[in-house]
């Protein structure tokens, strides 16, 4: 990152106060989070330290609003993060009061090491890594404080707790908390945490492409967090040991809703907005819920009755759910515009991806895209009885749903065919 007037970041200092900025050196190590990428960021601090930009931000006051915001997510289950951030932050208040003395910084400095050292999870053990960073390549500013004060000026702060795998999932699920819950002995915890941000944890658990693993920090050290299957054994915890299910406060409904679609995102729509107090109706075609997930995933790998138990956690809250029904059909869409609030699209991705191959749209017999062809399988359907013999084209979760698909309805054979080496495949 350019523009970069100080960094301490992963280990790696970066020093450019008292250059031009034509020889400004530039961090190698430093990545904000994206969801910062598109804003005027002026200083950030977070779990791997301290980054300034613009020199007249206040780096004592940066620090104070910072720990402040640390010791609200401090879960209290160990008594070094939460207490020693409560210490710091008073400490920190008095500082900027005029009221400190320069043995508080020492102090606060101790007890920063300690709640580092002390701490069982990443709030704790990362959390005081940039004041510890502040303390040591801002002195002066901390010295000039405690004869001062902090005037603290009208600077906009933003606090986003969050992690690399939060930051890369689609959701942003809460997921050290609730990996935290489960190391804890606690599942119905977490997947209480998990229904904070999704009614699909069963779902989620069998069939997401895990963009968190990919940015999981302990593929730094070994490999990542199996973040997906900890999320699966919450949900599975509740089915299998028979506990009931919370049933979801209901509000006082105050605007209606039509959702059109009771797949993944139609559920989460009407899931959220009926725990906000929305009055939701759900109108799905088929004749059970999921969408794309139901008859576009074979069974063996998203089992229907996984789906509908998750839908009727949505059922619990307060929605109502029509099933085969057709919009524009059993009911018109002008009937949906008068008689609710608002409309929530969500009917699917039913067609797939054209290969750019010439003769594809010829509409040869056989020739069968891989969504359609899954789809007329899950629905019980051989999509084309005359073919013995299979070819499918491609390397990923569809292609290969096909060709599990294809030996489970007595294809006697069936052949794979995909552009990428076996290198490329594996490094994909």
């Amino acid at each position: 990152m350019a523009g970069v007037l100080f960094s301490a970041w992963q280990g790696e200092v970066v020093d450019n106060r008292g250059k031009s900025e034509d020889d400004y050196a530039v961090p190698l190590r430093l990545a904000i989070p994206e969801e910062f990428a598109h804003e005027t960021v002026k200083a950030f601090m977070g779990w791997d330290g301290l980054v300034l930009r613009d020199p007249s931000v206040d780096v004592v006051d940066m620090c104070m609003r910072y720990i402040e915001a640390v010791q609200n997510e401090s879960c209290g289950r160990c008594v070094p993060c939460r207490v020693g951030t409560r210490i710091i932050l008073d400490v920190m208040n008095r500082i900027a009061e005029g009221q400190g003395d320069k043995a508080d910084l020492e102090r606060i400095a101790h007890l920063a090491a300690y709640v580092k050292e002390g701490s069982k999870c990443q709030i704790g053990q990362t959390g005081l890594i940039p004041l510890l960073s502040a303390l040591a390549y801002f002195r002066g500013a901390f010295d000039r404080a405690v004869e001062e004060g902090v005037k603290g000026g009208r600077v906009q702060y933003r606090v986003s707790v969050t992690a690399p795998c939060m930051s890369a999932c689609p959701t942003k699920l809460k997921i050290p908390r609730y990996i935290e819950e489960i190391a804890e002995e606690m599942p119905r915890a977490a997947l209480a945490t998990i229904r904070e941000d999704t009614c699909l944890a069963g779902t989620l658990g069998r069939v997401c492409v895990r963009p968190c693993e990919s940015n999981c920090r302990r593929a730094n050290m070994d490999e990542p967090v199996s973040i997906k299957y900890l999320k699966r054994f919450a949900a599975d915890y509740e089915l299998d040991k028979r506990k009931e299910r919370p049933v979801p406060e209901k509000r006082g409904r105050f605007k209606k809703v039509a959702v059109l679609g009771a797949g993944p995102a139609g559920l989460s729509a009407a899931y959220h907005l009926s725990r906000m107090g929305y009055g939701v109706t759900i109108f799905e075609r088929l004749s059970e819920p999921g969408g794309m997930a139901a008859v576009g995933i074979p069974d063996y790998r998203l089992p229907r009755a996984i789906l509908g138990g998750e839908a009727d956690l949505v059922a619990d809250s307060g929605v109502e759910i029509r099933y085969n029904t057709v919009v524009g059909k059993d009911v018109a869409f002008s009937t949906l515009t008068e008689e609710f609030d608002a409309l929530f699209i969500g009917v699917g991705a039913h067609l797939s991806s054209p290969m750019g191959a010439e003769g594809e749209d010829k509409g040869y017999a056989g020739f069968i895209s891989g969504v359609t062809y899954l789809l007329d399988i899950n629905m019980g359907k051989n999509p084309y009885p005359e073919g013995k013999k299979v070819v499918v084209v491609g390397g990923g979760n569809v292609a290969m749903d096909c060709v599990r698909s294809s030996f489970r309805i007595g294809k006697p054979d069936v052949n794979l065919v995909y552009r990428r080496t076996k290198t490329q495949r594996r490094r994909a």
